[in-house]
């Protein structure tokens, strides 16, 4: 690991990450990786939201408010393990649209 704007995640998280603009999002299994490493580095977790990848950028958000919000949780501990239930949970539902069988990124919002 080494020192980066995005606090010292690992380079190979960097480096698999779709990137838009300054912002990274991962697939699942990456995503809840991100998590861990952002809070053993002391970040903190504000939000997740999810990502439709488009062909062209930017990414679209799933519609119909699909994302999770650290305010909701008490402490850093439970941000964390709620942010990694939100992410390792997730599931398109038959209402959203477009899919097309693309997986879903995961955008965290940290500060």
């Amino acid at each position: 690991m080494h020192a980066n704007s995005y606090g010292e995640l690992p380079d190979e998280l960097i480096r698999s990450a779709y990137k838009s603009g300054t912002e990274l999002a991962w697939p699942r299994d990456q995503a809840i990786e991100a998590v861990k490493a952002f809070t053993r580095n002391g970040r903190k977790l504000l939000g997740v939201d999810t990502w439709l990848l488009t062909d062209d950028n930017p990414p679209k958000p799933i519609p119909l408010i699909r994302d999770w919000n650290a305010d909701l949780r008490a402490n850093a501990d439970e941000v964390a393990s709620s942010a990694t239930a939100f992410i390792a949970g997730f599931r398109c539902r038959p209402d959203d649209y477009n899919l097309d069988n693309r997986p879903v990124y995961f955008n965290l919002i940290i500060k």
